[in-house]
């Protein structure tokens, strides 16, 4: 698509992009607020803890994690005992995140990049609730970034395959057959099961968005516990 603009408006509208974000006072007390009742109850839930630390300027807290399933992580991830947390002083107007200090490479990316999307996606979840959630699911977070919800038109294709595969001698649900149509898949439902807490959540009415570039990924938590169910 192309925009044909005159050069002086151009000039004299700058970018959206280039301008920086302001917030009311209003916003500002209420993100400091909340920043400070969730540092304080980071700090006393974890403060005790060998090896937590807070910087000076309060901004990074070194927070302890024993990670769930150590032993599923990769090996420069498994020696982990440690996490940098970063809380900007505009939290929660800025995103909080956290880094793993000492390694490199593709599963530190990922992990990283996945606790990141969780606090996009979970903005009313506490730091503390983040920190439980990395320590519990860090073995799951190291390929949550590269593997999604398929589409239901990609699950049906894959039910139809296996169901013809199986008996070639009769005609099945959902394949050609003469004077009759490919049936299509409208609504999907189904039960998960978190695999933190145990517990079973049904996921209904998982409709076919027709795209195929992963817009129609779909995500649910676990009502019991909050774990992401991806």
């Amino acid at each position: 698509m192309n925009f044909h603009t005159s050069s002086t408006v151009a000039e004299s509208q700058p970018s959206a992009s280039n301008q920086p974000v302001t917030y009311s006072a209003e916003q500002k007390a209420q993100a400091q607020s909340r920043r400070e009742a969730e540092t304080r109850q980071l700090e006393s839930r974890l403060g005790r803890l060998p090896k937590f630390a807070k910087s000076l300027n309060g901004l990074e807290y070194t927070v302890p994690i024993e990670p769930r399933s150590a032993s599923e992580l990769p090996g420069d991830l498994k020696g982990i005992n440690t996490i940098s947390l970063i809380v900007p002083a505009l939290y929660n107007l800025e995103t909080c995140r956290f880094e793993l200090r000492g390694v490199d490479g593709e599963a530190k990316t990922s992990v990283e990049r996945a606790f990141q999307e969780r606090v996009l996606h979970y903005p009313q979840m506490t730091l503390t609730n983040h920190v439980n959630h990395l320590s519990q699911n860090m073995h799951t977070m190291v390929t949550q970034a590269n593997h999604k919800t398929r589409n239901p038109s990609q699950c049906a294709a894959a039910l139809f395959a296996a169901n013809d595969s199986s008996n070639n001698s009769k005609p099945k649900q959902g394949h050609l057959t003469e004077n009759h149509e490919l049936l299509q898949l409208v609504s999907l439902s189904i039960t998960v099961k978190c695999n933190c807490c145990k517990d079973t959540i049904v996921v209904s009415s998982i409709k076919d968005t027709g795209k195929r570039d992963g817009a129609g990924t779909r995500s649910e938590t676990c009502k019991k516990c909050a774990n992401s169910l991806e």
